[in-house]
């Protein structure tokens, strides 16, 4: 992550934070792709608890380390 961010749980402004942030430098994994938003899931937790958090950011706040494959784009209609 190249800032913090709430995590939602849709692609949208008005979806519901997630309960989570994602913070500066956190590591995350692209699930998918959607307009301006990625789907991500990170790891928290301890040595004797991890979790695995799941949920929507805005692109702005991800700097991917290599290219998304077309495979996690979501198509966005065009009118």
């Amino acid at each position: 992550m190249n800032g913090s961010s709430f995590i939602r749980n849709a692609p949208s402004h008005e979806a519901r934070r997630a309960g989570t942030v994602a913070s500066l430098g956190t590591l995350v994994e692209i699930l998918a792709m959607h307009g301006d938003w990625y789907k991500i899931q990170r790891t928290a937790g301890s040595e004797t608890e991890i979790i695995e958090i799941t949920g929507w950011v805005l692109k702005r706040w991800v700097t991917p380390i290599q290219p998304i494959p077309d495979r996690l784009i979501t198509p966005t209609v065009t009118p």
